[in-house]
């Protein structure tokens, strides 16, 4: 296997180059950094708890929040002034890791996304889809620790027969989903996520929710 980090520089010089641009060599190395979710390329080959040569043994790759992208991409200095937006260089840095495989079936492009699919999946899994299977509204926090990042995925669905029936006073469903993942490859490549959830009956008062349990 080729090295990530130099493969993935290569691949952003190439690209640039094809598209008429100069991209220098340490330039390259630092966006790459910067995508793998770190300040800078000494940061990304100072972390050996996590290395990025553990990205096959990931479950899921995120890629960084685009905030956190935009806000390191600002700092850096002395980039050539015709390189294009982030998303465009974004797309050109993961081209040859899809293009390995190492990862396709692992990406995730947000925490939402990652969220909702596991969330439908525990309604799936306990035969509760038919039940709640629309919800009104939902609220997603992400709480990132240096060793994990913890999501927590409210989702609040319209009372259903069955809810009404325990009691005359249920307006509303709630289901809480909490998924932890634990780092294995730099700042995007987790392990395979620990999935609990937890459902709530609640009336409103008010558009404040009275949880019953």
């Amino acid at each position: 296997m080729q090295d990530i980090i130099k493969l993935c520089a290569d691949n952003l010089r190439t690209y640039s180059k094809n598209h008429g641009i100069k991209l220098k060599s340490s330039h390259a190395h630092e966006l790459v950094a910067m995508f793998f979710g770190y300040n800078s390329k000494a940061a990304l080959l100072a972390d050996t708890l996590y290395p990025v040569s553990n990205l096959p043994l990931a479950t899921i790759i995120m890629l960084a929040p685009i905030k956190l992208i935009g806000e390191r991409h600002a700092s850096l200095k002395s980039l050539p002034s015709d390189l294009p937006d982030i998303n465009t260089l974004r797309e050109w840095f993961y081209t040859p890791l899809l293009a390995e495989k190492w990862f396709y079936s692992k990406f995730r492009p947000d925490y939402k996304v990652l969220a909702a699919s596991l969330a439908d999946e525990y309604l799936r899994k306990n035969q509760m889809e038919k039940l709640y299977h629309s919800h009104i509204d939902d609220d997603l926090q992400v709480v990132r620790y240096d060793d994990c990042i913890h999501l927590t995925l409210r989702r609040f669905y319209n009372a259903t027969t069955e809810d009404m029936i325990l009691r005359s006073d249920i307006h509303e469903a709630i289901i809480t989903t909490t998924i932890l993942l634990k780092r294995v490859a730099a700042n995007v490549g987790y392990a395979t996520p620990h999935v609990t959830a937890q459902l709530e009956r609640a009336k409103k008062t008010h558009r404040q929710l009275v949880v019953s349990h």
